[in-house]
């Protein structure tokens, strides 16, 4: 299979190439014994990964609609699954979330929800489906349940006249606009349009979406 993922042409088991076993993901003593003894070992389903360790493997997120429905990126570096793929995972049974992040001062983060699902194409591919949340980063995400995705060329946020994925350089469950944004662009200032989790802090060097079947 093709490392690159700019032209998805997956399979559902080729999906599964993505799967990554959490106790791989944070060795550091940031992460607690109750994350790790809860975590460790339990196969995920990586939906998105951004990193700016290595500028090289760093992608540009301010994308179009095709782009998000198909996933986009590199599997060795930062990458988008595709909102069709994550749907279809979705659609059936009962589908855990977790959001790893850490700033640039190496501070890590992270937000657990108990459900996760998504719309179909006709639907936007709406937060459908967001559970009870638990975690260090705080419920950063509940603010967007319900909302359908908004891309530049495609615009379902509830902003009077303004679009917020072109304002923001991304793509997201944006509503008016965002409490959270992990698609925005890799900056550690205060930048709106930099990668967030809430708004309100600087933007942050990593972030991790994660599903597994329960």
């Amino acid at each position: 299979m093709e490392e690159k993922m700019d032209n998805l042409q997956f399979s559902f088991m080729e999906l599964f190439v993505h799967v990554k076993e959490l106790g791989e993901l944070f060795t550091n003593n940031q992460r607690t014994i109750e994350q790790n003894q809860l975590e460790t070992n339990h196969l995920m389903n990586v939906l998105e990964d951004r990193l700016a360790a290595n500028v090289s493997l760093i992608t540009s997120y301010s994308k179009n609609w095709m782009a998000y429905r198909n996933g986009f990126g590199d599997v060795g570096g930062e990458f988008w699954l595709g909102l069709e793929k994550i749907y279809q995972l979705t659609k059936e049974g009962t589908w855990e979330l977790i959001v790893e992040m850490k700033d640039f001062l190496d501070n890590y983060k992270y937000a657990r929800y108990s459900e996760f699902a998504l719309g179909n194409e006709r639907e936007k591919y709406a937060l459908s489906e967001l559970g009870t949340y638990s975690g260090t980063a705080g419920d950063y995400l509940e603010y967007h349940k319900g909302m359908k995705f908004t891309t530049s060329d495609n615009d379902n946020d509830v902003d009077d006249g303004d679009n917020c994925a072109e304002i923001y350089n991304g793509a997201w469950w944006f509503k008016d606009c965002y409490r959270s944004h992990l698609n925005g662009q890799h900056s550690d200032s205060d930048d709106t349009a930099a990668i967030k989790w809430p708004n309100s802090e600087s933007g942050l060097k990593f972030a991790r979406m994660m599903i597994r079947k329960v």
